[in-house]
């Protein structure tokens, strides 16, 4: 009966541990995807930005490159 009670007891250590890991690993994702989303959210009004004409030139007022 002690022998269960031991291995019952190390198996919800090591499950406590491993769930501890992916809290941790979870924790660490969503600041990523909390990054990720103010990026893409500042790359779309630069995008816009420039669809809206703001910076883009029309192609037959741009000047070649110089190596031609």
């Amino acid at each position: 009966m002690n022998k269960d009670l031991l291995t019952l007891q190390e198996t919800i250590a090591h499950l406590q541990a491993e769930i501890a890991g992916m809290n941790d690993e979870i924790y660490a994702q969503q600041q990523d995807i909390t990054r990720l989303k103010a990026q893409v959210q500042h790359l779309n009004a630069r995008v816009k930005s420039l669809q809206d004409g703001d910076g883009i030139l029309n192609p037959a007022d741009e000047q070649p490159p110089p190596h031609y």
